[in-house]
């Protein structure tokens, strides 16, 4: 028999779901895959290396050595828990978009890059901002 706690559980994991493809489709040129972080509490997001992917100082170094150097696409790991998160799916298309690269690049200048464009971040954060 399912109690009222499972049922919560599978809706938060539908849920979960939808937003994680949601956030996928939006970044799919810039990330290798959007998955649920089982250890983020307070932060949105955090970019981590694939498998099989590079150790972010190592990719530093080789950036610093070869300009041309690209790097691989990093997972986006995302806190389904955070407010920001569950808003996500309730936002105009538009705002989807920007709130999602937003996120991205977030995640990006915690790790200590830059934002990879930073006029489209800026023009995403003035959509963000103005949305309701």
């Amino acid at each position: 028999e399912v109690g009222p706690k499972e049922t919560q559980k599978n809706k938060k994991s539908k849920a979960a779901k939808g937003t994680i493809e949601l956030i996928k489709s939006h970044l799919e040129e810039l990330v290798a895959d959007v998955v649920e972080s089982s250890s983020l509490v307070d932060s949105p997001v955090r970019l981590v290396a694939g498998d099989g992917g590079l150790d972010f100082n190592l990719e530093r170094i080789l950036k610093a050595q070869n300009p041309d150097y690209e790097g691989t696409k990093k997972v986006l790991e995302i806190n389904t828990g955070h407010e920001l998160i569950k808003k996500l799916p309730k936002k105009s298309v538009k705002v989807q978009k920007a709130l999602s690269r937003v996120l991205f690049e977030q995640a990006r200048i915690l790790d200590g890059e830059m934002p990879s464009d930073a006029q489209k971040f800026s023009e995403d954060l003035i959509t963000v901002s103005l949305s309701d």
